[in-house]
Order: structure tokens, then C-alpha cells, then sequence
């Protein structure tokens, strides 16, 4: 079920995501990056609840094969990278620029060295 064992969006997570969506005005066919994106259960919610087009970046290969096996289809895209080191270090070549409305972290920033934090 996933790395947090959860297959749904709790409550407060469904109201953080759509708060983002109103912020941010996401209105479908916005490409939205996610970076640490775990599982995708985050990246799923925006794509149904806006209908975003999401792209995650995630770390690990099995949270990356377990989201395309549940949500492949409603997300865009989703790509194994290290997040962490690639924007410290401004390795996300692969994305081009200005090529998103939003990005979005769940608790991905607080990984990242202060002067990085600042830089994003």
C-alpha cells in the first residue's frame, strides 16, 4: 500500500492540498512538480481534486514503481532522482525551465542545507 501503508489522503492532507490548489489558483491542465513525491498519494489528490498534470521526483525506485502501478495513469510523470542533491546543487536539468505553475514539497526542504532553503 505504499510507503506510509496509507492508500488514501487524510482529511488534513486533502484540506492542505486543495488550500494549495486555491492558492496557487491550479486549474486543470497546470503541470505541477512534486519534489519528493514518496508514493504519490499528494501528487494523485492535486490531479484529481485540480486536474493537474503532475510530474513527482522521488528517491527511492520502489516508491516510484509502486505510484506508477496505482496512479500512472493521472500522473503526467513521475522520474527517480534525488531531489535533495539536484536542487542544492541545480541538477534538474531534466525539467526545463519555467515549464511549471507550481512546485510542491511535503517536508522535502527541511533536508536541504539553509542557504539552499533561501535559494529556492
Amino acid at each position: 500500500q505504499g510507503m506510509w501503508k496509507n492508500i488514501s489522503a487524510g482529511p488534513a492532507t486533502r484540506c492542505k492540498y486543495l488550500a494549495i490548489s486555491r492558492l496557487f489558483n491550479l486549474r486543470a491542465g497546470h503541470r505541477v512538480l512534486n519534489l519528493g513525491s514518496a508514493c504519490g498519494h499528494h501528487l494523485h489528490l492535486l490531479a484529481l481534486e485540480s486536474g493537474v498534470r503532475g510530474v513527482g521526483v522521488e528517491l527511492l525506485p520502489s516508491n516510484v514503481a509502486w505510484a506508477r502501478s496505482r496512479f500512472g495513469g493521472d500522473i503526467e510523470a513521475l522520474c527517480v532522482a534525488d531531489a535533495v542533491q539536484a536542487t542544492s546543487t541545480s541538477k534538474l536539468g531534466f525539467l526545463p525551465n519555467a515549464s511549471f505553475e507550481a512546485v510542491v514539497s511535503n517536508a522535502m526542504l527541511r533536508e536541504l542545507p539553509p542557504q539552499s532553503q533561501c535559494a529556492i
